[in-house]
């Protein structure tokens, strides 16, 4: 409150550290911004928020296959690549998640960025022995995060977050977006999967996976079925 006391008037908007966005204990991630804008409300300053970084980190270059592709979870486990690791890494008691999660993770945050109402979201890009928080898996090779990004970006840019719609249990979530006269909605399970339905329409009507690839999705009249599942997204 002091620091938003003294700067009222002065900064055009605020930088957070948004790591809370990736949190998939927290039932409803965008409520979790509302203590801070009442905060900056009060002491009448700017309740425009940007991130100052996000990321999450992914086992780095020990979690690649020969073939030069980011191995899945199951490969590194198989292949003992955890074990591997540092034991100043060992010892935080988690292993850090596999490529493919990072994808989903990063994915998540820029949806849930966008429904906050962050006017940035910067990927935080760094790389430690072993470890990256990065849009890189191997030297000039862009990594499954890296894809996930440019899509959710690319996807959201220009949008209006309108609301979340209620589609069951807590742990399924799904954002609607608006740009111009076209929708977009973002869904993922941060629990089991379950299958989710929406009512939409329209001649342009398409499902995209986390990457932006066209999804499979079956229609009963103008209510959709998108299968929802751990370490995905869709839209």
């Amino acid at each position: 409150l002091k620091m938003a006391k003294g700067t009222a008037g002065w900064a055009d908007y605020y930088t957070s550290s948004n790591y809370w966005l990736f949190d998939r204990r927290l039932p409803d991630p965008e409520r979790h911004w509302d203590k801070p804008l009442a905060i900056l409300k009060s002491a009448g300053a700017s309740t425009t928020i940007s991130n100052m970084e996000f990321g999450v980190y992914a086992l780095g270059p020990a979690a690649v296959r020969p073939d030069g592709y980011p191995m899945t979870a199951e490969e590194v486990k198989a292949n003992g690549v955890w074990e591997k690791m540092p034991k100043a890494y060992r010892d935080w008691g988690k292993p850090f998640p596999d490529w493919y999660e990072v994808a989903a993770q990063v994915a998540r945050g820029v949806v849930t960025g966008q429904a906050v109402g962050l006017i940035y979201n910067l990927y935080w890009s760094t790389g430690y022995p072993g470890i990256f928080s990065d849009l890189l898996y191997a030297r000039h090779a862009p990594s499954p995060a890296s894809a996930a990004y440019a899509n959710a970006s690319g996807l959201l840019a220009g949008t209006t977050y309108l609301r979340r719609i209620p589609v069951g249990s807590p742990e399924l979530k799904a954002y609607l977006f608006r740009k111009g006269e076209e929708f977009l909605i973002a869904a993922f399970t941060d629990g089991a999967a379950s299958p989710v339905y929406f009512e939409v329409s329209g001649p342009k009507l398409r499902v995209l996976d986390l990457y932006g690839n066209d999804a499979p999705f079956e229609a009963f009249g103008p209510v959709i079925q998108v299968p929802l599942r751990p370490g995905q997204l869709y839209y």
